[in-house]
């Protein structure tokens, strides 16, 4: 009976030294792996921050706001001699054709583009 209990003591001792061994190993392997994640994680984080800064930055976009309210109106008859007469025959023109009721103070600006006719 001593014999089978040394022989499973002898089994116990090689297993755990085995064990020990394997995860020593692996724990090598992993290492670098492991630093490798670590430095992705702090470039990833560093990366998100400078997002988060542009996004500041540039509020309304790449152009800084310059295109989100414009629309562009075709067919106006060029009789006005004013921005302020082209704002009125603007809101006036929005008004009866699409039934979109604005005030003269509603428009940031205004100009027209393209030849004059």
């Amino acid at each position: 009976m001593d014999n089978i209990e040394i022989f499973f003591e002898r089994m116990k001792n090689e297993m755990a030294k085995q064990t020990e061994d394997i995860i020593s190993k692996l724990d090598k392997k992993l290492a670098p792996l492991t630093r490798e994640v670590e430095e992705l994680r702090l470039e990833n984080q560093e990366l998100e921050e400078k997002i988060k800064l542009m996004e500041r930055s540039f509020p309304r976009g790449c152009d800084g706001g310059k295109r989100n309210n414009n629309i562009i109106i075709y067919g106006l008859k060029e009789t006005e001699k004013t921005k302020l007469e082209l704002i009125e025959l603007t809101v006036k023109k929005l008004g009866t054709d699409l039934k979109i009721f604005l005030e003269n103070n509603d428009i940031n600006e205004i100009r027209r583009i393209g030849k004059k006719s």
